[in-house]
This record gives C-alpha cells, sequence and structure tokens, in this order.
C-alpha cells in the first residue's frame, strides 16, 4: 500500500462533529470523504476536517485542513395582503430566519396569474 490516511472531524471545542467515512482510491478513481451528521447542535457553527496522510515508506505526513461553516436549518414563512385576494394587485413578503439570521424580501405584484399545481 505504502500510504495510510486518518480522517477526523471535528468541532472548535475538538468534540466529534459526525460520522466521517474514508474511502480509499480505486483504480483511476479519487479517494472519497463522506460526512454524517444529525445533530443541530452544531448549526451556525464552524467544523474541521483534517485528512492527515502518512506515507509508509519515507515517514513524511501531510495534514490538510478544511473548515467548514456548517448552516442553520432554515425556517421560512409568507406573509400577503388582502388585495391579493382580487388577483391583480398586491404584496407578498418572504420571511427566510435561522438561529442566526434572518431575510426579509417583499414584492409588489402588478399582475398576478393563478397556477394550479398539483399534487
Amino acid at each position: 500500500k505504502g500510504w495510510t490516511a486518518k480522517v477526523t472531524y471535528s468541532s472548535e471545542s475538538g468534540r466529534n462533529a459526525g460520522k466521517v467515512t474514508f474511502s480509499s482510491p480505486a483504480k483511476g478513481k479519487n479517494a472519497f470523504i463522506s460526512i454524517t451528521d444529525s445533530d443541530t447542535a452544531f448549526e451556525d457553527s464552524l467544523l474541521f476536517l483534517v485528512v492527515q496522510v502518512l506515507n509508509e515508506v519515507t515517514g513524511c505526513d501531510t495534514s490538510i485542513l478544511q473548515v467548514i461553516h456548517q448552516s442553520a436549518t432554515p425556517t421560512m414563512g409568507f406573509i400577503t395582503d388582502s388585495t391579493l385576494k382580487n388577483m391583480k394587485t398586491g404584496f407578498l413578503t418572504i420571511i427566510l430566519e435561522s438561529s442566526s439570521s434572518s431575510t426579509l424580501t417583499q414584492w409588489t405584484l402588478k399582475r398576478i396569474r393563478r397556477i394550479l399545481v398539483m399534487s
């Protein structure tokens, strides 16, 4: 083989941030890292993925650090005014919120077409 690899995924405090699987490269293919994380405690945090590769022949090692921002899970809502019911004019406000920020987008609607969505 000639080399080994170790992968860690942790928070700023050093806590394990999820399950990490490292797949060695196959003939003609790259190595692959997959991360499984379902812990909401890491939302809106910086997490550190470190890959350490050791060359068993020379004893040299290489470390690769990737800093990952774990986004907060957003919630979305919308507000319309009563004039939207006449399907001619009105306003629509979309609110996207997370634990660290919020975004408010407002449109003034001049002409509205009805859209039928089948589910």
